[in-house]
């Protein structure tokens, strides 16, 4: 629903000039995404209802539901009291059991944060190592957190291939 702002948003200069000591930094600023619009004004809408006394945080269980569901809070500017809806199954009697079981937002805080971390981690080292090996080599070359040492594993697994051919490659080997 939201997208990460480059710097070039508001810093048209990192566009103009990229050299090999330059560094990005995190911007932080966020934005719904224009595809989103429409669904974003409807969230904006409802949270800011003054007969809507708590927001229920149903997005998935987890690190990166719990950071998608914080960054619309945020740009909404919602202050009101969150409850957490927890279920890793859409069964009727699973999503009846969550509901009877919400907890306060508040518990989920550090796992805001470590989503949060990693998300300004990514970027990061993303944006950066990108310009970097894409200055060193003349070209394009993206590289990032899973990109970078799932493209190495494959590499090594072909350098250690007798016929240089990697054969019979599935998950997990």
């Amino acid at each position: 629903m939201c997208f990460q702002s480059t710097s070039a948003a508001f810093r048209p200069k990192f566009v103009q000039i990229v050299s090999k000591t330059q560094k990005e930094e995190f911007c932080g600023n966020v934005g719904p995404a224009k595809s989103k619009k429409t669904q974003f004004d409807i969230l904006h809408t409802l949270m800011r209802r003054d007969d809507v006394d708590e927001v229920i945080n149903a997005c998935d269980a987890g690190r990166e539901g719990e950071l998608i569901f914080r960054t619309v809070y945020d740009m909404v500017g919602c202050f009101k009291p969150i409850k957490r809806l927890w279920i890793s199954s859409m069964e009727d009697e699973s999503i009846r059991q969550g509901f009877a079981d919400l907890k306060p937002g508040r518990d989920y805080d550090g796992l805001h944060q470590s989503a949060l971390c990693r998300s300004k981690a990514d970027w990061l080292v993303g944006v950066n190592a990108t310009r970097l090996f894409s200055v060193l080599y003349h070209r394009t070359l993206n590289v990032g957190r899973i990109m970078s040492p799932t493209l190495a594993l494959i590499v090594q697994r072909e350098a250690d291939s007798p016929s240089g051919v990697c054969r019979g490659v599935s998950a997990g080997t």
